[in-house]
């Protein structure tokens, strides 16, 4: 049985003269968010007071990696190719297989300390597309999107590396 409201009647009236209705709802609610097998409610109600039921919408994203081209963005910067200590084959993107105009550093797996530089653009359609790290197959997450003061070109082993 779902909560009856009149006209000008407030969900607090309603839990507290009739809270058989109000658990009836909620059970309700749990159930069918069970049924539909959602992490979390979208809409989920909190009782600050005990009289008054507020409504708190989830702000959270969905998914994480609707943060990732955030990220991407956030990490992004104009590629001068005299402006790094490492030949032009170093910074050649691995997917457009060209030295980016607008790229973005990239861990070439979650555990790994060496970074490739990738172009932003293609690295954002691989990420919009959910498709995997093309170097590692590896599902792209957000440790491994680097911004660029945290790489440098390692002569020693001949890579970008993590400072």
């Amino acid at each position: 049985m779902v909560p009856w409201r009149e006209p000008g009647q407030v969900y607090s009236d309603i839990r507290r003269n009739h809270p058989e209705r109000f658990s009836n709802a909620e059970r309700l609610a749990r159930q069918l968010n069970r049924t539909w097998n959602m992490p979390a409610p979208p809409v989920s109600l909190t009782f600050s007071e005990p009289q008054n039921a507020r409504y708190h919408f989830n702000t959270q994203p969905a998914n994480i990696k609707d943060l990732l081209p955030v990220r991407i963005n956030f990490c992004s910067f104009q590629v001068e190719a005299g402006s790094f200590a490492c030949s032009e084959e170093h910074l050649t993107c691995p997917i457009t297989l060209d030295i980016p105009t607008n790229g973005v550093f990239v861990k070439v797996s979650s555990q790994s300390d060496i970074c490739c530089l990738f172009d932003k653009e293609a690295f954002l359609n691989l990420v919009c597309q959910g498709l995997e790290h093309p170097l590692s197959r590896e599902p792209i997450c957000m440790g491994m999107i680097v911004r660029k003061s945290e790489c440098f070109f390692n002569t020693e082993r001949d890579k970008f590396t993590l400072k």
